[in-house]
C-alpha cells in the first residue's frame, strides 16, 4: 500500500494559534512522566482581561488545564498551568507515548529482600541528603566546563587532557556502601555548615556595598535551551528557558 505524500498534507493539523483547553485537572493527578517542555503564555492586546481572568481562576481552583495546540503543523497535547504572574504551557506525552514497566527487561520484580538493618541505614541516607528543593542549587557542570576550556583556548593558555583510565566495576556491599555515603554525606554538611559562615559574612558585605548585587532576571523553569517565541494562546508563547 502507497500513501502519497499529498494525501498527508491533507491530514495535517490547522494552526490555529490558539490553546483549546478540554479539561481542568488537579496538577498532583499529572505524573511527571508526562511532561516535556514548557513555554510561557503572553495574550495579545485584545486578550489580557481574559489571561487575567483564566490566571486567577485556575489559581484559587488549584487545577491546570488539558489542552490541545498545533505547533508547526504537529499537534501537541499540554497543560496550562499559573505560575506566579504567567501562564505556563508545558507540552505532554500521550498515553501511547510513555511506555508501560511491563514493556521493560531486567526490572526487579516482587520486594527487596533487605533486612531491617539495611531498610534504616537507606532511610538515614534520604534524611540526611533531604531539603526543600532550589533550582539555582544545580549547575550543567559540562556547559560550565566547556565555557571554561573555551576561555582558556581563546586566551592562549595550554590545555591538557587527563588520560581516563578505566576503571573495573567494583562488586558493590551494600552495607558498606550505605555506610560510606552516610559518612560523606556527615563530613561534607560539616564541612559547608563552616563554610556558609564565611561566605554570608562576604555576602552581607556585598550587599551593604552594592544593593542590587546578585539582582537578574529571575532564573526560569524547564529545559536550559534557547527557544524563539511561538504563538499561541490568542497571543504568543515563549519557552520558558
Amino acid at each position: 500500500m502507497l500513501i502519497e505524500p499529498e494525501e498527508l498534507e491533507e491530514l495535517d493539523p490547522i494552526a490555529t494559534h490558539t490553546v483549546d483547553i478540554e479539561d481542568f485537572v488537579a496538577l498532583d493527578e499529572i505524573d511527571p512522566l508526562f511532561f516535556d517542555s514548557s513555554y510561557y503564555l503572553v495574550p495579545d492586546d485584545r486578550g489580557e482581561k481574559a489571561y487575567r481572568l483564566l490566571l486567577e481562576a485556575m489559581r484559587e481552583s488549584g487545577r491546570v488545564g488539558i489542552a490541545r495546540v498545533v505547533m508547526r503543523t504537529k499537534q501537541y497535547l499540554c497543560a496550562v498551568r499559573p505560575v506566579q504572574d504567567a501562564l505556563v504551557m508545558t507540552t505532554m506525552n500521550f498515553a501511547d507515548e510513555v511506555v508501560d514497566q511491563s514493556q521493560l527487561e531486567d526490572l526487579p520484580a516482587g520486594e527487596v529482600d533487605a533486612s531491617e538493618r539495611e531498610l534504616r541505614m537507606a532511610r538515614q541516607l534520604i534524611d540526611s541528603l533531604a531539603t526543600g528543593f532550589d533550582a539555582t542549587r544545580y549547575h550543567d557542570t559540562y556547559r560550565e566546563e566547556v565555557l571554561e576550556l573555551i576561555e582558556k583556548k581563546a586566551a592562549g593558555q595550554e590545555v591538557v587532557t587527563p588520560v581516563a583510565h578505566e576503571r573495573p566495576a567494583p562488586v558493590i556491599d551494600l552495607m558498606a556502601a550505605l555506610e560510606a555515603s552516610l559518612a560523606q554525606v556527615k563530613d561534607a554538611r560539616s564541612g559547608k555548615a563552616g563554610g556558609e559562615g564565611d561566605a554570608a559574612g562576604a555576602s552581607g558585605t556585598a550587599a551593604d556595598g552594592d544593593a542590587d548585587a546578585g539582582g537578574g532576571e529571575g532564573a526560569a523553569p524547564a529545559k536550559g535551551k534557547k527557544a524563539a517565541a511561538k504563538k499561541a494562546a490568542s497571543g504568543r508563547s515563549r519557552k520558558a528557558s
